[in-house]
């Protein structure tokens, strides 16, 4: 569970009592539920939602409240560090990838990129236009399937260069 998660959850988890927690299955559903309230610029602000869950010690039925003001705070270390990343690999970029992203801009992908202002948030702290991936959470897997499906080619290329 990343910082952002355990963080929203301990917070619920205090809210439902001493010796109380969330079950697997209902942490990973506030997880996806909190990725909806969260918002790279704070948008969301007073947003909530409501999750039913079980507790693990006792397995009670329970509701999880969820308000995005939680999940933007849990958040702000993540977007720090991204947007920092992003920043520095700019900056260490050889002229002939900088001109390509200049021109071209950036393409976001992972789970991370369906944050809501996420673009928005690194386009603003860097100057350079960034859009978010069609499905974003199945780029990388996706690209991997065309790997596996011409691995004989790619085998051959490989095999054939000097190395």
């Amino acid at each position: 569970m990343g910082r952002f998660l355990r963080r929203v959850h301990a917070h619920q988890v205090t809210a439902l009592g001493p010796g109380a927690a969330l079950s697997p299955a209902a942490t990973a559903a506030l997880g996806a539920r909190a990725v909806n309230l969260g918002s790279a610029l704070g948008r969301t602000r007073g947003l909530f939602e409501t999750i039913q869950a079980r507790t693990v010690d006792n397995g009670a039925p329970v509701q999880v409240v969820v308000g995005a003001d939680l999940v933007n705070a849990a958040l702000n270390d993540v977007l720090i560090a991204t947007v920092k990343m992003v920043q520095d690999s700019l900056a260490d970029a050889p002229p002939d990838l900088s001109q390509d992203v200049s021109a071209r801009g950036l393409t976001l992908v992972g789970g991370h990129a369906r944050l809501n202002d996420l673009a928005e948030l690194i386009a603003s702290n860097t100057g350079v236009e960034v859009k978010v991936a069609d499905e974003p959470d199945l780029v990388v897997i996706r690209g991997l399937q065309l790997c596996l499906d011409e691995m004989s080619s790619l085998h051959a290329l490989f095999r054939d260069a000097d190395l």
